[in-house]
């Protein structure tokens, strides 16, 4: 999957993306008008994500996929991986905002919460809870207001918005 990301204006826009060409999946970046891609990460990631001030990258790696992955994240000037989060949801069930991390997490196949991470303060607090097992991604609105999100069952799939947490 190709993941677009847009730095701040102290940083050089990239498209971050998530390759096999290595010989396992590691994040690599291309700048948007061409060249040559450079690999991001040295022992695997996927699902690359700018911070909201294009600072930072924050990708999962797999733990025991599909049941665990963890976040992890590197300054994009460079510098050394460093774990964010255990424990999230494999399909990508995270989201970066500017004082923390949205992420899901499960309590069991049936049922599970989203939860916040606060940087400053390291502490989580449960958002809302959810039911069945979801395969979803999470979105935040730039006003960081709503959470969207899209739930997949096998009848169908529905459409989550989170407001007012």
């Amino acid at each position: 999957p190709l993941y677009s990301s847009a730095a701040s204006d102290v940083y050089k826009r990239q498209i971050y993306f998530r390759s096999m060409r290595s010989g396992e999946s590691n994040i690599w970046k291309i700048p948007p008008e061409g060249g040559k891609a450079v690999r991001v990460t040295q022992d695997q990631g996927d699902v690359p994500q700018e911070s909201p001030d294009g600072k930072t990258l924050y990708f999962q790696k797999a733990e025991d996929f599909p049941k665990r992955c963890s976040v992890w994240r590197l300054p994009v000037a460079g510098g050394p991986e460093t774990r964010v989060l255990d424990d999230v949801h494999c399909y990508g069930g995270w989201a970066v905002a500017e004082s923390g991390i949205y992420f899901v997490h499960l309590r069991t196949s049936e049922e599970g919460e989203i939860r916040f991470r606060d940087f400053e303060t390291g502490l989580t607090q449960v958002i809302t809870t959810i039911d069945r097992s979801p395969r979803m991604r999470l979105t935040l609105s730039p006003d960081n207001s709503s959470l969207l999100f899209v739930r997949y069952h096998y009848d169908g799939a529905d459409l989550m918005l989170v407001e007012n947490f």
